[in-house]
């Protein structure tokens, strides 16, 4: 697997300070930039999460980093999964909405992700992978 960008140790902590909605934007313009993004498994299958009311979702990171940084507690032993944009979004956001599974976009050790319906970040990835069109 293939590092999508050089992630600094000072890029690192201060895009794991910023708010949700900070983390979901930045989340946003680098995975249409790289064109890839992250999530993890385990022999069972895909990990999941819950935001601050307790919303379950589909975890996802824009660098690998950030993924392997969750691999903790419960995720322990996990494997990191690399996923294309374009499959993301148009057949992996699909099914997820159709099911009624939303995204947990950028969680970190500290905070929450975002809770982001399977539909609305459909939306904001086509919207942006469209500026790089």
């Amino acid at each position: 697997m293939n590092t999508p960008y050089e992630l600094t140790q000072q890029e690192h902590d201060a895009v794991t300070c910023l708010e949700g909605p900070l983390r979901y934007k930045h989340f946003i313009g680098r995975v249409a930039d790289t064109q890839v993004l992250f999530t993890l498994r385990t022999d069972d299958g895909w990990v999941s999460a819950v935001d601050a009311n307790g919303a379950a979702g589909l975890p996802l990171w824009p660098h690998p980093a950030y993924a392997l940084e969750a691999a903790t507690g419960e995720w322990e032993g996990s494997e990191l999964a690399e996923i294309d944009v374009y499959q993301f979004a148009d057949d992996w956001l699909p099914a997820m909405a159709a099911g009624g599974m939303n995204a947990i976009v950028f969680p970190t050790p500290a905070a929450h992700g975002v809770l982001v319906a399977a539909t609305e970040l459909q939306e904001d990835l086509r919207e942006e992978l469209a500026r790089y069109d």
